[in-house]
């Protein structure tokens, strides 16, 4: 049994997923990044309590795009907040795809 809230998460994380969809365009990868949630302590005067924090993580060799300007590199992390936009490829290069087809 997992340890603490990150270990849950892991243990999450390494469950297989089935995926609706086969990218034929090849620089996604069929591992590019990783999404998985982590619970961070939160305090005030009053009260503590756990809050869910949401993370993605490149692990790819051509990078994860966020909200159309932010580069993750292999190995690199973000917190996302509601409304973020993940984007597999350059925003630019995926424009020019669904132009041409």
């Amino acid at each position: 049994a997992p340890d603490n809230a990150e270990d849950e998460a892991t243990v999450m994380d390494q469950k297989k997923v089935a995926c609706l969809h086969e990218w034929s365009y090849g620089m996604i990868s069929n591992r590019h990044c990783r999404i998985y949630c982590s619970l961070e302590s939160e305090s005030t005067a009053a009260t503590s309590s756990l809050e869910p924090v949401v993370f993605v993580e490149d692990s790819s060799g051509n990078g994860t795009y966020i909200n159309r300007t932010t580069l993750l590199r292999k190995g690199e992390k973000r917190r996302l907040h509601s409304g973020d936009e993940i984007c597999l490829l350059n925003p630019d290069t995926l424009r020019r795809k669904v132009r041409s087809e």
